[in-house]
């Protein structure tokens, strides 16, 4: 239980739990409890935070982040767009079409020729 903030420790704020009817320490926002403390949340606590192309993965000693799975690109949370190599890369037009920079998708495609 707790009267105010000063009573609970780092990364937890006093807040009424109405199951309880009584007013008790918990996590901030962004936090969860590991361990009986409140520590950063992160995609091993809350996998669901990753974007739905983008798995948890460890790295190195910061602890785990969402990376965007092979082929797509972004910050893997808020975006994993699908990550298109242009025909200027690849040069696989048939014979029938030219690779053109389409301004719109800003990308290369193919095109077919007149």
């Amino acid at each position: 239980a707790c009267s105010d903030h000063s009573d609970c420790e780092e990364n937890e704020r006093c807040s009424y739990n109405p199951l309880k009817s009584r007013y008790e320490c918990a996590c901030n926002p962004g936090f969860n409890i590991v361990d009986g403390r409140c520590v950063v949340s992160d995609c091993s606590t809350n996998p669901s935070q990753c974007h739905v192309n983008a798995q948890c993965i460890t790295v190195n000693d910061e602890g785990y982040k969402c990376v965007c799975m092979s082929g797509f690109q972004g910050d893997g949370i808020n975006q994993c767009v699908e990550d298109h190599i242009g025909c200027n890369v690849l040069n696989n037009c048939g014979s029938n079409a030219a690779c053109g920079y389409n301004q719109t998708s800003s990308s290369y495609s193919c095109v077919c020729l007149p």
